[in-house]
């Protein structure tokens, strides 16, 4: 398997905008990775293709005739989705006329189909030092910015481009759509009320404030907009799409899937397809329908996908071949917690390879030593992720190491979550028995002993959140004033487990619930995974997020639980988790209501702690 490589494109010429551009400035520092699927954001690519033609139509000159025919066969191209041929066609007429900025502003939106951000931006910039008036390069430019999460300066190219069009429904929609992403709601729905106001039959405003309405947790005005937007349009693909979203979390997940397959039918071009793909997969997934949902999740490793992760490894992609006597290569993908989850294949992997075949496991640098102890016969090692137009290109330094050599040339390698399809076909393909990591001994037993130290048990570790808490995933995480009811028991000692700086929660439970919550000052949550573990292993039960902590401890097989929203795909269609068998799942009735989940989790902490001290 080898890294998707860009094909080749014309090195760009030099320059950025000139002082008297608009976006003069606007480029400096770097680009931060992509956070969230932009489903509102519409470009300007057809007005800046027709007005090409018109231009060259038009040309008073018989000196840019070349020029002119160079664009036209470059706007041909690129309508087919020959983006290569575009960009090259685009480059020559550059060639042909050094001030033009409408042969860079084509190449720059080819060289964006082609995953070329790095080189696009520039291009895009060169075109806005050649016609700074030109209100469509800003529209375009502003989507790449906020596609590479640049989002300050994606809202300055808005604000610019209506300035120079103020009557651009387009322009007010991205705009809204930025502000939402900077959480700035008022605003975003302030600005696509008074253009709906004045536009009420315009589809996409009403889309894209439901967008708003779902970012606040208001599902019922968010699904009563996208219905809108589906009633004044019936083939509006986005509109279908964020139906599906939405329901993909608080269900009916049936219903989500239908929306989908809607959004997939009407999708306008391949970024939308593969938007409505994956989510289709994962709807599939999140039902049971494992067999059709895991090749359809493949979607995700598509060179467009707005989170793909290119893996640069040798040997063939392994498609499901005999791997009896072979080398084989797995590199974890995804977050730490998909890591721990996707490694439920491991056992079947190893007996597939037979005694003659090796397995070498690329994982988070911090999982290392926690699963070499826990899988002996696999060679454990590290992976690392850096970025390339934006993308995130994962490799394996041990393959350069005289170690490598040792372990034999690779045949296969193969992304991990891509060899669920093979072992997992239905929820009952799921191992019965408990997950087998196996913390240190010595560092279990030393936690016990701490613990003893600290009060009685039982021993209840807490984590609450995700590292990564912004506007869109908070829906998914109860607030910390729900977690009264589970930190209001007496009956309990609680450790904490929550990664990063919890200084002021912890101290609002000591405040506002009376909860002393015991946190190991000598043990780094977050990197020292192993003795992590060890602890988890320590105690007697997990009440945790569906965050990292969670997965560590299920994973070693301590009792876990954890709250899910009703469409949560992790769940394969069922009530628990089958990958840990050791989990208990309580799920939301009404998505956004999280006291009634927390008050029972709380009600149930407490038959726990009297069931505990019972048998003691």
């Amino acid at each position: 398997m080898t890294i998707v490589a860009n094909p080749q494109t014309p090195t760009p010429d030099a320059g950025r905008p000139a002082p008297s551009s608009p976006a003069a400035g606007l480029f400096d520092g770097p680009a931060e990775a992509p956070k969230r699927v932009v489903v509102t954001g519409v470009g300007a690519e057809a007005a800046a293709l027709n007005r090409v033609l018109d231009d060259a139509a038009a040309a008073p000159s018989a000196g840019v005739a070349k020029r002119d025919r160079l664009l036209r066969r470059a706007v041909k191209a690129f309508r087919k989705e020959d983006y290569k041929a575009a960009a090259l066609q685009a480059l020559d007429a550059a060639e042909q006329d050094p001030a033009a900025a409408a042969p860079r502003h084509i190449v720059a939106l080819a060289l964006e189909k082609l995953g070329q951000l790095s080189h696009a931006l520039h291009w895009y910039e060169m075109a806005v030092e050649r016609d700074p008036g030109d209100a469509e390069i800003y529209i375009n430019l502003g989507l790449l910015a906020w596609r590479m999460d640049m989002i300050d300066v994606s809202e300055k190219l808005f604000r610019i481009h209506l300035s120079l069009k103020p009557d651009s429904i387009e322009g007010v929609n991205n705009l809204a759509g930025v502000l939402r992403d900077h959480a700035k709601l008022g605003d975003a729905t302030e600005l696509l009320r008074t253009a709906i106001y004045n536009h009420p039959e315009n589809a996409m405003l009403w889309n894209s404030l439901g967008t708003v309405m779902n970012e606040q947790s208001d599902i019922e005005n968010a699904l009563t907009f996208f219905r809108e937007a589906v009633r004044l349009a019936p083939d509006f693909g986005r509109a279908h799409h964020n139906i599906g979203h939405l329901l993909s979390a608080v269900g009916p997940l049936d219903e989500a899937l239908a929306n989908f397959k809607k959004a997939l039918k009407h999708s306008v071009n391949r970024f939308d397809w593969i938007e409505g793909e994956h989510g289709r997969a994962l709807s599939l997934i999140g039902l049971g329908r494992l067999e059709e949902g895991w090749p359809a999740y493949e979607v995700r490793n598509d060179p467009m996908y707005h989170g793909v992760t290119f893996f640069h490894a040798p040997g063939a992609r392994w498609e499901g071949e005999d791997l009896a006597g072979k080398r084989l290569l797995v590199i974890a993908e995804q977050g730490l917690g998909d890591e721990i989850l996707f490694m439920n294949v491991l056992d079947d992997l190893q007996a597939r390879l037979g005694p003659d075949g090796r397995l070498a496991l690329a994982v988070d640098r911090r999982l290392v030593s926690l699963v070499q102890r826990s899988f002996p016969s696999v060679k454990v090692v590290r992976h690392a992720t850096g970025r390339r137009d934006n993308k995130a290109v994962r490799i394996v330094p041990w393959l350069q190491e005289e170690e490598a050599k040792e372990f034999g040339e690779i045949d296969f390698s193969v992304p991990l979550g891509s060899t669920l399809q093979y072992f997992r076909p239905n929820v009952e393909s799921f191992p019965a028995e408990p997950p087998r990591f196996q913390a240190d001994p010595e560092r279990v037993a030393h936690w016990r002993a701490r613990l003893q130290e600290i009060g009685p048990g039982p021993f209840v570790g807490v984590s609450w959140r995700s590292k990564i808490m912004n506007v869109a995933r908070s829906k998914y995480f109860s607030p910390f004033e729900h977690w009264r009811h589970i930190f209001g028991r007496d009956d309990v000692t609680f450790v904490n487990l929550q990664y990063g700086d919890v200084a002021a929660e912890l101290d609002e439970a000591a405040q506002k619930f009376g909860a002393e919550v015991w946190t190991p000052d000598d043990l780094d949550l977050m990197n020292d995974l192993d003795d992590n573990a060890a602890l988890c292993s320590a105690l007697d039960l997990v009440i945790s997020a569906p965050n990292a902590a969670m997965n560590i401890a299920a994973a070693c097989g301590v009792p876990t639980w954890t709250f899910h929203t009703p469409g949560s795909w992790p769940r394969l269609g069922t009530d628990r988790l089958p990958w840990y068998p050791n989990a208990r799942v309580f799920i939301t009735t009404v998505h956004g209501e999280w006291d009634p989940l927390m008050q029972e989790m709380g009600e149930s902490l407490g038959a726990f702690a009297a069931e505990r001290a019972a048998k003691a």
